[in-house]
């Protein structure tokens, strides 16, 4: 690489610098929403092995939630890297649409906690039919 090569990629780099700080920061903060959801069970102080095997294994969906919601926001911020490894320079639109995509990260923990909270059984409308008592 020559001096100039050098001088215009750091040129480059700083100009889109910010704006991937920016986008890191966001996603780093969503993750650290989503582990904030996860709560400590809740035991008597001289509960046994079994008993927060028990616990853990009770709020397993709580964990899957977490593991969906990380591994959505880290194939998303994998592609965000991606796409600033093709960009020369930042303009407002950019930064707009930077903006964008990153303001639904910021409140990904919000579906991952109703979907701990909600029991899980397949919907009314996922359900086979049963066929009627009645022949028409």
């Amino acid at each position: 690489m020559t001096a100039a090569t050098e001088a215009s990629t750091s040129a480059v780099r700083r100009d889109t610098g910010r704006l991937e700080a920016f986008s890191d920061g966001v996603f780093a903060i969503a993750i650290t929403i989503l582990v904030l959801e996860i709560k400590v069970p809740l035991l008597e102080h001289d509960a046994t092995p079994g008993e927060l095997a028990q616990a853990l294994w009770a709020a397993w969906p709580t964990y899957a939630a977490f593991i969906t919601s990380f591994a959505s926001v880290l194939i998303i911020w994998i592609n965000h890297h991606g796409i600033f490894q093709k960009v020369d320079h930042v303009d407002p639109v950019l930064m707009l649409a930077n903006g964008r995509c990153c303001s639904p990260r910021s409140t990904r923990s919000r579906p991952t906690s109703w979907a701990t909270t909600c029991s899980i059984r397949p919907a009314r409308w996922l359900s086979p039919r049963m066929p009627s008592s009645r022949s028409v």
